[in-house]
This record gives structure tokens, sequence and C-alpha cells, in this order.
């Protein structure tokens, strides 16, 4: 979960939440949703209060760094780390999709 950072995600997603409605605090609850690539089974699972707590940590790391950047006049083009990039669907899992609906005789908007 750290790898990829849903551990931040978690914990800034309750955050969100909590700041939009404030009467939810300590009450909102993140679950993950882990699908099977076939699609038919899903596991959830919950970000405990020490993945919580790493989460938090990261998040106002990256917030001061984000900040400290923005002071210093520095474009998103000159942050620290690797460069931006845009994920997009591989012609694999377009094709696998669109296996998956034909299969089950739907159509849905998949676009190839």
């Amino acid at each position: 979960m750290a790898a990829w950072g849903y551990d931040i995600q978690a914990y800034s997603y309750i955050r969100a939440m909590e700041t939009v409605y404030p009467e939810l605090a300590a009450r909102i609850r993140f679950v993950f949703l882990l699908c099977r690539n076939d699609g038919r089974h899903v596991v959830p699972v919950y970000p405990g209060a020490t993945k919580l707590e790493l989460g938090r940590h990261r998040w106002e790391r990256g917030v001061r760094t984000w900040a400290e950047c923005l002071a210093q006049g520095t474009g998103p083009e000159n942050w620290p780390g690797p460069p931006p990039r845009w994920a997009e669907a591989a012609n694999w899992e377009i094709s696998r999709e669109l296996e998956y609906q034909l299969a089950e005789g739907g159509d849905d908007d998949v676009k190839a």
C-alpha cells in the first residue's frame, strides 16, 4: 500500500470529508475494494490506525514540499522528483474489457 501511496490516499480522503462535513469527524471509515482480474470477487481492505498515521505524515510532508515550491515560485515542471506523466490504458487492458463485455452480452461505452 505504501509503495503506491494508498496510505496517503486513505488519509487525505478522510481528511477532506471531515473538512467538508465536520460533524462526521472521527466517524468516517475508508475502505479499499480490491478486485480480482476476473472482476468476480471483491475483497474489502480497511487501513488501520498505523496505516492512516503513516499516511498523515506522508501527506503533511508533501503539503510542506508543495508550499515551499510555490513560495519559491518554482513551477510543477521543476518540482523535486520525476517529471509528471500521463497514464493511458494499454491496448491489452481495453481488449480484455471488451472481451468481458462481449461475453456478458453488454456493450458498455468502452472506446478502443
